[in-house]
């Protein structure tokens, strides 16, 4: 698994999640956290 991120204002952010590659079922997991409330959360998967 990797990260990265990154903070563009105090109180919000970024994160990027790779994980699942050295098992072969890669994925990603894509965290923002705005300024104003509330937090998403995305991601891709591979079928299985």
């Amino acid at each position: 698994m990797s990260t990265q991120g990154t903070r563009t204002h105090p109180g919000t952010g970024h994160l990027t999640i790779h994980q699942g590659a050295d098992m072969g079922r890669p994925s990603t997991i894509t965290v923002t956290v705005p300024a104003d409330s509330g937090i998403g959360v995305t991601g891709t998967a591979v079928r299985i």
